[in-house]
């Protein structure tokens, strides 16, 4: 798994140009989450998170059946993890370009520039490098 690192210029229009480095190519389906503690955001191919989501449904279903949790939970389980993504999906243009939600540049106060980091199937992006590295000393 080959780990990508960029710095990337925000324009004034929210956008991002991805390097073709990342492999994402034009008219790819982008999904937006956020993690738990708001400190980054990832970017997901649609079909990754897709599979994601379907495995971890598949889970729920699994502990419910097992009797490890009751049906009541698996419900509010289920509606957390279906409502999970934050923003609409974006699609990547002919120019490798991405627009970033509103909502995403304010909590994370991303300004003119922010940091990637991508293996092969998903980025994260962090407000600065130094974000990116007081995150990664902490796991």
């Amino acid at each position: 798994m080959d780990i990508v690192t960029n710095k990337l210029k925000v324009d004034n229009k929210r956008r991002i140009i991805l390097p073709k480095d990342m492999g994402i190519v034009p008219d790819t389906k982008i999904a937006f989450m956020h993690d738990m503690y708001r400190t980054k955001l990832s970017l997901y191919y649609e079909k990754v998170l897709d599979e994601k989501l379907s495995e971890l449904l598949r889970k729920i279903d699994e502990l419910h059946r097992n009797g490890v949790i009751d049906y009541k939970k698996s419900l509010q389980y289920k509606r957390y993890i279906c409502g999970i993504l934050c923003y609409p999906y974006e699609v990547v243009d002919k120019s490798r370009r991405l627009i970033l939600p509103r909502e995403a540049i304010r909590v994370l106060d991303i300004r003119d520039y922010c940091y990637t980091v991508s293996d092969n199937d998903h980025i994260d992006l962090y407000r600065d490098e130094e974000s990116y590295l007081k995150l990664k000393h902490t796991l």
